[in-house]
Order: C-alpha cells, then sequence, then structure tokens
C-alpha cells in the first residue's frame, strides 16, 4: 500500500483518493478530543431537543459552528498544517462557513451538480483561511484553485461522509420522536450519524488542504 505526501495529478484516482482517506483519519487521530467533542456535544444536543419537542434546533447550530472552530484549528496545528500558527481566527472560519454554505446550498437546490462542484471545489477553503492567512473570498479562490486537477478523488472522498449522513437520515425516517427505546435508538443514530458526517466532511477538506498546498511537495512513496 503507498501513502503519498502530496497529491499528484498523475497518479490514478484511487490512489489519491486513498491518499486524502489516510491524511483525514491523520487529523481526526491528532484532533481526537475536538472531533470527540464535536460530535458527543451536537448529537447529544440534537437528541434532547429531538426528544423533548424544542423548537431551539439554533442551539445546535451554534454548537456546530464553535466546535467545527475548534476542531480545524486543533486539526491544523496539531496536524502540523500552521507551522506559524493560526493567522486568522474564528471570524474567516464563520465567513467561509457562511459564504460557502449558502452558495453550496443554492447550487444544491436550483441544479444540483453546481453544489457538488462547490462542494469539491471550496473544500480546502477553511486551511487556506486560517493558517494561510486568506481573506473569506482569497481562500475560497485559493481552495478551487488548489482543488481543479483532483476534482474526481475528493469527491469520490467526500461520498463517504454523504452515504453515512444518508444512513443518519434514513433512521430519521423510522423515528416519530417517542420514548420508547426504539425510537430513543432512532433519534441517537440519526443525531450520531449525520454529526459524523458533517465531521468527516470538514477532516476531508482539511486532508485536501494537507495534501495540495504542503512545503514538500515532492513525492514520497512508502511501501508496507
Amino acid at each position: 500500500m503507498a501513502e503519498f505526501d502530496h497529491l499528484d495529478p498523475a497518479l490514478p484516482v484511487s490512489a489519491r483518493t486513498s491518499a486524502i482517506f489516510s491524511e483525514t483519519r491523520r487529523l481526526i487521530e491528532v484532533a481526537a478530543m475536538e472531533a470527540g467533542l464535536f460530535v458527543g456535544i451536537t448529537a447529544g444536543l440534537g437528541v434532547v431537543i429531538d426528544l423533548t419537542g424544542s423548537q431551539s434546533s439554533m442551539v445546535v447550530n451554534i454548537a456546530s459552528i464553535a466546535l467545527g472552530f475548534l476542531f480545524v484549528s486543533a486539526a491544523l496545528r496539531k496536524g502540523g498544517l500552521a507551522p506559524n500558527g493560526l493567522q486568522n481566527g474564528f471570524g474567516t472560519y464563520f465567513g467561509i462557513s457562511l459564504l460557502a454554505g449558502l452558495a453550496t446550498i443554492l447550487g444544491l437546490v436550483l441544479l444540483i451538480v453546481p453544489g457538488i462542484v462547490l462542494l469539491v471545489r471550496w473544500s480546502s477553503a477553511f486551511g487556506h483561511g486560517l493558517a494561510d492567512g486568506d481573506r473569506v473570498t482569497e481562500a475560497l479562490g485559493a481552495s478551487w484553485r488548489a482543488t481543479g486537477p483532483h476534482f474526481w478523488p475528493i469527491l469520490l472522498a467526500l461520498l463517504l461522509p454523504a452515504v453515512i449522513m444518508l444512513i443518519g437520515l434514513a433512521a430519521y425516517a423510522f423515528a416519530d420522536f417517542g420514548l420508547d427505546p426504539a425510537q430513543i435508538a432512532s433519534v441517537v443514530a440519526g443525531n450520531g450519524l449525520l454529526m459524523a458526517g458533517s465531521l468527516l466532511s470538514t477532516a476531508v477538506g482539511m486532508a485536501v488542504y494537507s495534501l495540495t498546498t504542503r512545503d514538500n511537495a515532492g513525492l514520497q512513496q512508502v511501501f508496507e
């Protein structure tokens, strides 16, 4: 099995997809505490809100944004992707989340394909914004340029979190939010899978940033 420290467009799609998955796993492992907090707290809040019939979904959104920033920051620092420290903070993270999120949702709602394209091409924007110090629109532009040669490997890597989130939505389809054990299990599974998929999608984007912007752009192969 080969592992690469940089994505070379000449490599097969399967090799580049495998590299993205390997780097995604590494970044989640180095920021395991922050990843656990994101999934545990946001999913827990979602379960409580669903089972109590509360309309306070905004609480989950706020927690998701705050804990998402915590995870991204930790992955960049602990993963060695911000050797000079973070160059921008929460404002840039929030701006990228808001602008990219709204544009992607609009693209998905209108024609689907434009939304998928934006999701792939802007996937590494958090790294450019927080580690490189780019402003919001600059980070999106840098991500667009960096991901251009790797559209298909990134799309394939993002299919995994998408499938996880779809399974989470399916769990909701069988829940009427009652308090019997089966319904509680469906609600817990639904929230947990949705938040795990969201975290994994962000981690894939961080991996893409890592593999498309490292200083040591030379290719290294380690065979096991």
